[in-house]
């Protein structure tokens, strides 16, 4: 069992366990591959977007910004990419998009588009 499921199965927070509150951008959960453990499916090359990224404070995360393709000629090339959108579909019903690089040069985003290919065909799960 991930600890996250351990966590919300005893009913505690990250914050009341290791006594640290994480911010992240609320947009979390709406972007990015299903969780662990969850079955989905998915609608691959939905449409091209444009986006611009900005560091979230100071962590990891990233906030998301779509771009008006009619403003894009108004920006130099290195403020904004353009990125693959995917639609997913849990088992419960709830929807996300993730957003793949459309140039990439790393292995986890191989297995990402390769779990979006998989599960447009059928419901994959997630480990």
């Amino acid at each position: 069992m991930s600890l996250f499921n351990l966590f919300k199965n005893k009913q505690k927070s990250v914050k009341e366990i290791a006594g640290i509150q994480f911010d992240y951008p609320e947009q979390i959960g709406l972007i990015g591959m299903p969780k662990d453990n969850e079955v989905f499916q998915s609608a691959t090359n939905v449409m091209d977007i444009t986006v611009i990224e900005r560091p979230y404070k100071d962590t990891s995360y990233r906030e998301v910004y779509v771009v008006d393709f009619n403003l894009v000629s108004e920006l130099k090339n290195t403020d904004y990419k353009v990125k693959r959108m995917d639609v997913v579909k849990t088992e419960k019903g709830q929807l996300g998009i993730v957003l793949q690089s459309k140039n990439y040069s790393n292995s986890w985003i191989d297995s990402n588009l390769e779990a979006m290919e998989l599960s447009r065909e059928q419901p994959i799960y997630v480990t």
